[in-house]
C-alpha cells in the first residue's frame, strides 16, 4: 500500500529494526499544536513532541522486535494521532501471533519501570528535562499497557491472552513427559524396550519406526515436550535439533508437526525401504522453506 494513498508521509532513508517508517498528517498537526502550546519554551515544547512520537514507536518496534525474534520481516511501521501500526509477516501459528502482541506492552514496560523507579529518587524528576521523559515513558506509558491489554479487537489484549492456555497446556504436557521419564527409568535395566521403541544407545530411529511413533503420539493428543522425548528416547544430538526446528515452525500445533515429520517418514520410505529417522526428519525440515531455518 502507498503510504502517500492513507494519508502517511514516508521518511526516507529511517528504517527502525528493517522497517520504514511513515507518519500520519493527523499526527504532525498533534505535533504542531503542542509546539504552539509550549512556543515560549521551544526546548520542552521540541522534548514533549519527542517524547510523544517516541512513546508511540518504541511500541511498534517492539512489535517488530519480537516478530524478528522469530524469524519474520517487519516491513513498515506507521505513526498516526493516538497509536500506530506495524506491519510484518504473517505468523504461521497462534503462538507466535500472541508473543508479537506482547512486543509491544513488552517494550513499553522494559522503559518505564525503571523511570519509575529513578523517580522514587527525591529530585530527580525536578531535573532539568527529567519530568517529561518519565511522565510520558514512565506513568502514562503504564496507563496505555493497561489499557491496550484490554482483551477486545484492535487492542493487543486481543491476541496477547491467548498465549496463556498454549503455555498451560506446554505445563501438562511437560507433567506428563516428567512422568514418562520417571516410569522409563524405574523399569529394571535387564527389562527389554518396549515393542517398536529402539534402546537409548541404538542411534537414530529408522524412518519406520518413526512414523509409527508419530502415530502413536498423534492418537495420545500430545504436546512438543511429550514429542521430543518420544521421537528421540535415545538423546541422539542431531534427531533432536531436526525436531526442535519444525517444533520451531509449528510450535503452537504439535498434532501438525507430527502429520509433517509422519509424511516425511512415508516419502522417505518409498525412496528406500532402510530410510533412516534423520533422512526423515531432514526432508520435513526442509519442506518448511527458509522462514523456519531463519527462525531456528
Amino acid at each position: 500500500m502507498n503510504p502517500a494513498a492513507s494519508g502517511h508521509v514516508l521518511l526516507k532513508h529511517v528504517k527502525v529494526l528493517g522497517a520504514r517508517v511513515s507518519v500520519h498528517w493527523s499526527a504532525v498537526a498533534a505535533a504542531g499544536l503542542m509546539f504552539g502550546v509550549w512556543h515560549r519554551q521551544p526546548a520542552l515544547a521540541l522534548e514533549a513532541i519527542a517524547c510523544y512520537f517516541g512513546l508511540i514507536l518504541l511500541h511498534e518496534a517492539g512489535h517488530a522486535a519480537m516478530a524478528r525474534r522469530l524469524g519474520y520481516r517487519a516491513t513498515e511501521i506507521r505513526l498516526s494521532i493516538i497509536h500506530g501500526v506495524c506491519f510484518h509477516d504473517a505468523p504461521d501459528t497462534l503462538r507466535d501471533d500472541a508473543l508479537i502482541a506482547w512486543g509491544g506492552v513488552l517494550a513499553q514496560m522494559a522503559v518505564a519501570l525503571p523511570l519509575l523507579a529513578l523517580d522514587q529518587i527525591p529530585g530527580f524528576a525536578s531535573l532539568p528535562f527529567a519530568g517529561i521523559p518519565i511522565a510520558a515513558f514512565g506513568y502514562y506509558s503504564v496507563l496505555l499497557v493497561a489499557f491496550n491489554l484490554l482483551p477486545t479487537p484492535p487492542l493487543d489484549g486481543a491476541k496477547a491472552w491467548k498465549l496463556l492456555p498454549l503455555l498451560a497446556a506446554d505445563a501438562r504436557a511437560r507433567g506428563l513427559a516428567r512422568k514418562a521419564t520417571t516410569a522409563a527409568s524405574a523399569r529394571p535395566s535387564d527389562e527389554a524396550p518396549p515393542r517398536g521403541r529402539p534402546s537409548t544407545d541404538a542411534g537414530p530411529a529408522s524412518a519406520s519406526w518413526l512414523a509409527l511413533a508419530c502415530s502413536r503420539l498423534m492418537d495420545a493428543g500430545a504436546g512438543w515436550p511429550e514429542i521430543a522425548s518420544g521421537l528421540n528416547p535415545g538423546h541422539d544430538r542431531v534427531v533432536g535439533e531436526l525436531i526442535q526446528r519444525v517444533r520451531a515452525s509449528h510450535m503452537g500445533e504439535p498434532l501438525q508437526g507430527l502429520r509433517l515429520i509422519e509424511s516425511a517418514c512415508h516419502v522417505a520410505l518409498e525412496d528406500h525401504e532402510d530410510a533412516s529417522g534423520v533422512d526423515a526428519l531432514t526432508s520435513a525440515v526442509d519442506s518448511l522453506g527458509t522462514l523456519a531455518k531463519a527462525r531456528w
